[in-house]
C-alpha cells in the first residue's frame, strides 16, 4: 500500500491551515504522515508520494522546504496552493507540469479547489445535511484570532462567535448550523457558501482600501473569488 506524506503549513491553531491539508483526504485511503513543509527530513524517499498543499504556502518562507521535498522525493505533487509569490508559482509550474495546480482561476494554472470542500461534502453527507433541510440558527461571526476588537465587542452583545482557533470538526457543525456567516477568513467563507449560507465578508478598518492591501491579506484572497458576497464595514454590527 502507498505511504504518503503529506505537506503543509501544519498550524493547529489555525483551523484554515489544518482542514486544507490533501493529507485529510488521502489518509482516508492510505497511511498518511503529517509534516510542516518547512521540516527538514532524511525520509523524503521513503514515501511513495510527497503531496505539498493546500494552502497560501507558495511564498518565500516556504520555498526551500518546497523545493527540498521536490528534489529528495520519488515523487512529489502540489495540489490547490494559494500564490503569493507569482514568481516562484512559474518556476514550480514549470518543473511540475499538471502536477501543479492552484485555487486560484488565473490563466496559464490549472484551478483545483481547496481540499477542504471535499471535507466538507463528506461530512453533509454522514450528517444528512442537504438544502431541504431547514438551517436552525440565524447568524454566526467567524473571525480570525487576530480581531482580538471585534470579537470583545461582539461576545459583549452576547453574539454567536466561533473563531480559527477551534478543530475543523467544530467549525463544520457550527457553520453548518446557520443561515447568515460573517467573516474575515478565507476558509470560513468557503466553508459558508459550501453549506449554503448567506455570507457576507466583513473589513478592518486598514483594509478600508483595498489596492492597498497587503498581498497575503485574507480580504485580497476574496477578490478572485466571484463577487456574490456582500462586503460590509463590521461597524454595521458593533455600533
Amino acid at each position: 500500500m502507498q505511504k504518503i506524506l503529506s505537506l503543509f503549513s501544519y498550524t493547529p491553531e489555525n483551523v484554515g491551515d489544518m482542514g486544507c491539508t490533501w493529507g485529510n483526504v488521502y489518509r482516508r485511503y492510505y497511511p498518511t504522515t503529517f509534516a510542516h513543509v518547512n521540516d527538514v527530513r532524511d525520509d523524503y524517499d521513503q514515501f511513495d508520494l510527497v503531496v505539498i498543499g493546500g494552502g497560501g504556502i507558495i511564498n518565500k518562507s516556504h520555498e526551500a522546504g518546497i523545493w527540498r521535498a521536490i528534489e529528495k522525493s520519488k515523487k512529489c505533487i502540489i495540489r490547490s496552493v494559494g500564490i503569493k509569490d507569482w514568481e516562484l508559482a512559474k518556476k514550480l509550474k514549470d518543473k511540475l507540469g499538471e502536477n501543479f495546480t492552484v485555487r486560484h482561476q488565473v490563466d496559464g494554472f490549472t484551478y483545483e479547489p481547496c481540499p477542504s470542500l471535499l471535507e466538507v461534502k463528506r461530512y453533509k453527507m454522514v450528517h444528512g445535511i442537504n438544502e431541504f433541510i431547514p438551517k436552525t440558527k440565524e447568524l454566526l461571526f467567524a473571525l480570525h484570532q487576530n480581531d482580538k476588537h471585534e470579537i470583545k465587542l461582539l461576545k459583549d452583545k452576547n453574539k454567536n462567535i466561533i473563531v480559527n482557533n477551534c478543530s475543523f470538526e467544530y467549525a463544520l457543525s457550527s457553520i453548518s448550523q446557520y443561515k447568515k456567516v460573517v467573516t474575515s477568513s478565507y476558509h470560513f467563507m468557503i466553508w459558508a457558501d459550501a453549506f449554503g449560507c448567506e455570507i457576507e465578508l466583513f473589513k478592518l478598518k486598514n483594509e478600508m482600501n483595498l489596492n492597498n492591501l497587503d498581498s497575503d491579506s485574507d480580504l485580497r484572497k476574496f477578490l478572485v473569488i466571484p463577487t456574490k458576497y456582500a462586503c460590509i464595514d463590521i461597524d454595521k454590527y458593533l455600533m
